[in-house]
């Protein structure tokens, strides 16, 4: 993969390098061998051909040389001159002309001006028949505006490898610098390529330094890392957690249709019936067993409402204290818990919400159900809400066995433990998470705070919604 990397990126500096240099040639090419070719129109631009079509503006005025008007406006456009020479050599006429100019040249002086540069001025020279007369004219150029350079070569010594020499040397040249800099630029991309292959094949155990030029890929590469190692083993927990509550569920399913079949059975049986009270007594075990199993199916139902947002909650105006209070009496009135102490403290007898009054019932039930079931006989709680002007509290505070500290976090989830149909007045195993997901539909939070061997302390929070 290195060498593809590197490749490329060297095969692409060489088309790169070759493409600039075929634009290089042409350029000069169509701007030094095709000059002469422009169109007529065009030609006054290069002032070699400038200076051989001005014959055109020189005329003869009674054995004199004249200059059109047309041919001034030329020289002028140009920011050129013209000196008009005779026979000998010598200026007979000029327009224009630097105050250095010479205004005498020998055939040695002439060729020399033309050849190089002088006095800051590039002289072009033709010449003008008139009437028999022949005169010569130089047109003259600043240096900074037109110059000419001289290239010598000897079209016998030179040979294909002279022109090829430099090319080869041109692209090695580009080749080991592509080498160098695709090897060293494709080192950072194959580390990013390996990094998501081995995410592919789920290795999250990747960490690369966040620096270079790729130190922003590098940092999301460690971060998607980490959010997907976080998310197997997530996914994994989950996993393991539904496999032991499917378990338990199928045994807290079985462990009553068990008790239904059989005592179902014995009632088909007239030889186990010596009386009408066994048969009362069977019926009512089976019923028992036939609510329970009900209920569980009930609370599997509601808890996926509630996850799925699939319940429609009817909420309006009431009073959380007087609703925790017709909850704690309900408790308190079971037969199973006459004899448990529940306080209850309130410092304002109305605290408007705006909820499901059946559903919070349900929740503060549950919740104050899980304290008594899993505690001692002999363990208080003590139910005690408040409201500010941000927001609601209701605490449920016990001081029973407490909870580890590793199952707190487990608390709330459904797939966390089983029923147990063998205690007495044992529910479903998902009071805690409906109570949850109810306190979460309504906007609310939950926390638990424990201490084993000193108790438990339920905190719900619900934000006051403030009219502006």
């Amino acid at each position: 993969m290195r060498w593809k990397i590197t490749g490329l990126y060297i095969g692409s500096l060489l088309i790169l390098s070759l493409l600039l240099l075929s634009i290089f040639v042409f350029t000069i090419w169509f701007s030094v061998i095709t000059g002469v070719n422009v169109p007529e129109t065009e030609r006054s631009r290069f002032p070699e051909q400038f200076t051989l079509e001005f014959e055109k503006f020189i005329m003869d005025d009674n054995g004199m040389p004249m200059v059109k008007k047309e041919g001034e406006e030329k020289l002028k456009k140009n920011n050129a001159w013209l000196q008009i020479l005779n026979k000998d050599g010598t200026e007979i006429a000029n327009w224009g002309k630097p105050d250095e100019v010479n205004g005498h040249y020998t055939p040695s002086e002439l060729i020399f001006n033309y050849k190089y540069s002088n006095n800051g001025n590039t002289i072009f020279v033709s010449r003008k028949n008139a009437d028999n007369k022949e005169w010569s004219y130089i047109i003259g150029f600043p240096e900074n505006r037109v110059s000419k350079y001289t290239v010598l070569f000897s079209p016998e010594s030179l040979r294909y490898r002279d022109l090829i020499t430099p090319l080869v040397i041109i692209l090695l040249t580009t080749i080991i610098i592509g080498y160098l800099f695709g090897k060293k630029l494709s080192r950072p991309v194959l580390d990013i390529i390996n990094g998501i292959t081995k995410l592919a094949k789920g290795h999250y155990h990747i960490n690369y330094q966040t620096k270079g030029l790729y130190k922003n890929v590098y940092y999301s590469l460690n971060t998607l890392a980490n959010t997907l190692y976080y998310n197997q083993r997530e996914r994994r927990r989950l996993e393991n957690m539904q496999e032991e509550w499917i378990a338990n569920l199928s045994h807290d399913l079985k462990t009553p249709l068990s008790s239904i079949k059989g005592y179902g059975e014995m009632l088909l049986d007239k030889k186990n019936i010596s009386n009408s009270k066994e048969v009362v007594e069977y019926a009512n075990i089976i019923m028992s067993k036939s609510l329970y199993i009900e209920s569980l199916i009930e609370d599997l139902k509601l808890t996926y409402q509630l996850k799925n947002n699939m319940l429609p909650l009817n909420k309006k105006n009431i009073n959380l204290v007087e609703l925790l209070r017709t909850t704690i009496i309900a408790i308190l009135n079971t037969p199973l818990y006459t004899e448990r102490e529940i306080h209850f403290d309130v410092k304002t007898e109305n605290i408007p919400f705006y909820g499901d009054e059946k559903y919070l019932t349900r929740a503060f039930n549950n919740l104050i159900f899980n304290a008594l079931t899993h505690n001692y006989n002999t363990t208080e709680i003590w139910v005690s809400v408040n409201q500010t002007f941000y927001n609601t509290k209701i605490t449920i505070k016990d001081n029973g066995k407490g909870i580890p500290a590793e199952d707190l976090d487990k608390l709330f989830e459904r797939y966390y433990r089983g029923t147990n149909t063998n205690r007495n007045n044992a529910g479903t195993g998902l009071g805690m998470a409906i109570a949850k997901q109810i306190i979460t539909s309504h906007e609310g939070t939950i926390s638990v705070e424990s201490w084993l061997n000193k108790g438990t302390c339920i905190s719900i929070i619900f934000t006051n919604k403030i009219n502006l």
